[in-house]
């Protein structure tokens, strides 16, 4: 159980903090900011520590905290304009990890301090619901078939986890959910430059081709544009035919279909 008293103790420091900062700051300098004035008042405080990501047992990657109070609190740091519901599934996902009894999510770039805190519920095996239901995407039977396993695997993937991880967690956990369902899978590692037949260079790519659809799974931002742009290249280089993008930097399943 978690201590009323540090969780009070915690949220005076950072409301001092807030009160004498002027102009807007990166979460690097709130972080030291805090890492210090904890510190100062005698708290054991610990930031970037690193934790393993387990999905179904297997080791996906790994998690680097904000700040961790009195080994019992985790504080989540952000500052944004505005908070949304995946700030706050970010931090019931490390709470999952961490095993720590409470989370704070402290949001500096508001118009004023937000602060909420969370219990953490270790009897929940998934972080959220994303309520979704592939027969009500508009796209034609046939390609609903086709993406139809992947997009149910994602889902799955991102009740687990929820978001708030790099992308390699996320790969690494479509990888263990292809094998548990014996999809056959070419994964590809590298790309190569070549221009009238010579090599000008190569870089690293992470792509699942399956036949000839092509699918990319990252967490970032947004699908935006470009990212469907470059996206679309690649598919092409592959010489697919279908291209498959999955965003888990959300709390619904963020996809994009597109044929070449």
């Amino acid at each position: 159980m978690f201590n009323p008293e540090l969780v009070y103790k915690i949220r005076g420091i950072v409301f001092d903090v807030y009160n004498n900062i002027i102009g807007s700051w990166n979460e690097e300098v709130i972080e030291n900011i805090l890492f210090d004035v904890l510190r100062d008042k005698e708290l054991f405080v610990e930031r970037q520590k690193e934790f393993e990501v387990f999905y179904k047992g297997n080791r996906v990657g790994l998690y680097r905290t904000d700040l961790i109070v009195e080994n019992k609190i985790v504080l989540e740091l952000k500052t944004v304009p505005e908070v949304f519901a995946l700030h706050q599934a970010q931090t019931v996902s490390y709470l999952k990890v961490t095993g720590f009894p409470l989370g704070m999510l402290i949001n500096f770039g508001g118009p004023k301090l937000y602060i909420k805190i969370y219990p953490n519920n270790l009897s929940q095996r998934k972080v959220l619901n994303t309520n979704f239901d592939i027969n009500k995407i508009n796209l034609a039977e046939e390609d609903k078939k086709l993406i139809r396993p992947f997009l149910e695997i994602s889902q799955e993937i991102l009740e687990i986890l929820g978001p708030g991880y790099f992308h390699q967690v996320y790969r690494r956990s479509f990888w263990d959910e292809l094998n548990i369902n014996n999809i056959e899978f070419e994964w590809i590692k590298k790309m190569e430059l070549r221009y009238n037949e010579r090599l000008y260079g190569s870089k690293e790519v992470r792509f699942f081709k399956i036949n000839d659809l092509l699918i990319s799974i990252v967490a970032i931002k947004e699908i935006d544009n470009l990212a469907l742009h470059k996206f679309s290249g690649f598919v092409k280089y592959y010489k697919c035919k279908k291209g498959l993008i999955i965003n888990f930097n959300s709390t619904i399943i963020d996809f994009r279909f597109m044929m070449i």
